[in-house]
């Protein structure tokens, strides 16, 4: 976790702009605000017909209200990531340990 969280800090420091999807991801949560918060069918603009809307979205919805209550959208494409990110590998860290220890 430590070696994750120094990483995700140089790049932090080092990178002014996300990297990747965060364009897309950005679009998504922009198309969840219009739409009135519902899921949407296509994300237009990625292609010809529009990217599907198949990806988990509690991220897109938070975004989508960080927008709404005037977040920087540069900062949460930056931050967002790193930190549902180590989110994840944290959660899932605490259930191996949990699971691990119940199964000896």
């Amino acid at each position: 976790m430590i070696v994750s969280l120094i990483i995700s800090a140089v790049y932090y420091i080092t990178h002014p702009y996300p990297a990747y999807g965060a364009g897309l991801f950005l679009a998504m949560a922009d198309q969840i605000q219009a739409t009135g918060y519902h899921f949407p069918t296509t994300i237009p603009h990625y292609t010809l017909g529009g990217v599907p809307f198949a990806y988990p979205p509690l991220q897109f919805f938070v975004v989508a209200v960080l927008l709404d209550l005037g977040a920087d959208p540069l900062l949460l494409t930056r931050v967002l990531p790193g930190v549902s990110s180590h989110s994840t590998s944290f959660h899932s860290m605490h259930w191996q340990k949990k699971y691990s220890v119940q199964c000896r």
